[in-house]
């Protein structure tokens, strides 16, 4: 048995993440919005370097670029040694209202061949544990009730919550953790527990 820590979007409260971090023995998972690339956002190892054992992938709102240069980053998608498949990026809904380069970036979600390759890797990989940014299109209006109390909200249809839906059809995980929506839920639906992660809030799983 062993156990491993999600945690939830970041929003570049770097110094309350790292606190945070000290609460875990066991090795902890990021699942996107660490807020990486904007001017506010202090690196992760400012004051002390990060403990291997933490690591993180990208939200929507995360310099790609940046990223990449940052401890313990993952990728845009992938399988940890533990055997959790994780899938960043997702679409911002505010985009319009944000300036490219600044606290928006093009690359937010996977191209159409990160996509591709991703819905691969998940298929061979056949993990019990999924950990992505958004969660899966079908579950948006679950989603959607549990945050507003009703679905009459708009949203737009993105290309990352449909490659989701698209691994949930091709085979169903027992547990699958975002973040994304900042609300905790935890439901079942078509046989798999999904867990939403609230802003720097933790989760942790025994397996």
């Amino acid at each position: 048995m062993q156990k491993l820590t999600f945690i939830g979007d970041v929003h570049g409260k770097i110094p309350a993440y790292r606190r945070l971090l000290l609460r875990f023995t066991e090795p902890t998972i990021q699942v996107g919005d660490m807020g990486i690339g904007f001017s506010k956002t202090i690196p992760l190892d400012e004051e002390s370097p990060m403990d291997p054992k933490d690591r993180w992938f990208d939200g929507n709102h995360d310099d790609i670029e940046v990223c990449k240069k940052s401890p313990g980053y993952l990728g845009r998608y992938g399988v940890t040694q533990e055997g959790v498949f994780f899938a960043g990026g997702a679409f911002s809904v505010d985009s319009f209202f944000r300036t490219p380069g600044v606290d928006w970036w093009h690359t937010e979600q996977m191209n159409q061949y990160e996509m591709m390759e991703a819905l691969q890797l998940y298929s061979d990989t056949k993990a019990d544990i999924v950990a992505t940014h958004d969660c899966p299109r079908s579950i948006y209006p679950i989603m959607l009730e549990r945050r507003f109390g009703h679905t009459n909200v708009p949203f737009y249809e993105n290309n990352t919550a449909n490659l989701l839906d698209m691994m949930l059809d091709i085979r169903k995980p027992k547990v699958w953790v975002f973040g994304h929506w900042h609300r905790h839920m935890d439901f079942e639906y078509k046989g798999v527990r999904f867990v939403c992660v609230d802003e720097l809030q933790p989760i942790t799983l025994e397996f």
